[in-house]
């Protein structure tokens, strides 16, 4: 499955300063608010596993420190 906008998964509630920053970060993104860092990166998880897109932004994140 291919998402024509990146997804990007936050540990936080909707609306919060984490969404804000993925949404400056990636502005089409498909954000997705996660109660726990566990559960955010298992939602990464599942986009690698059907998307390889995913894990390039993730990557791209980390090392841009967005």
């Amino acid at each position: 499955m291919h998402r024509s906008n990146p997804g990007v998964a936050y540990q936080g509630v909707p609306k919060a300063y984490s969404e804000a920053a993925a949404g400056k970060a990636y502005p089409d993104c498909q954000a997705t608010p996660c109660d726990q860092f566990e559960v955010t990166f298992q939602e990464v998880e599942l986009w690698i596993a059907h998307d390889d897109s995913s894990l390039s932004a993730f990557v791209t994140s980390l090392f841009e420190g967005s």
